[in-house]
């Protein structure tokens, strides 16, 4: 359940509950917990995309991986599947301010990413991909994303 010093006796409960919930529906919950563990993060999700990709596709691969290195690094030790559509969202905001038309090629290379690691299967299918959404396209810069 967890460590009974960090765990109130309520939390607990609330833990073993929903555990009792999960078996009850023939879930296994450790297999949540090993999933999450074994899960890629995104630095090595950056890596695979440019050297199993990126780098056989398309000749701005340094390109691609500078920026996917340059504005993802604070997600970087995370595991993959825990980047949302509103954080990638943030960065093509924040990012779009000066550069428009860098910040929807971000967007773009995000997307192109978990699309692949998806057919790779280091990001699960059902999985959403946080480079689609609903990024509009900022000013000055042509088209969306």
């Amino acid at each position: 359940m967890g460590r009974a010093d960090i765990l109130t006796l309520d939390q607990a409960r609330k833990k073993a509950l929903r555990y009792l919930g999960q078996a009850a529906d023939n879930a296994d919950p450790q297999t949540q917990l090993d999933a999450a563990s074994a899960a890629v993060t995104v630095a090595e999700l950056v890596s695979q995309y440019v050297e199993k990709h990126a780098k056989a596709k398309k000749r701005s691969w340094k390109r691609d991986q500078n920026m996917l290195r340059a504005h993802l690094a604070s997600f970087e030790s995370r595991p993959a599947i825990s980047v949302t559509t509103a954080q990638i969202e943030q960065l093509h905001a924040a990012h779009g301010v000066l550069f428009p038309y860098a910040a929807n090629d971000l967007v773009s290379t995000v997307r192109k990413m978990y699309n692949w690691g998806r057919v790779a299967g280091l990001v699960p299918r059902e999985m959403p991909n946080p480079g689609v959404g609903s990024f509009g396209s900022l000013p000055g810069a042509a088209g969306g994303s």
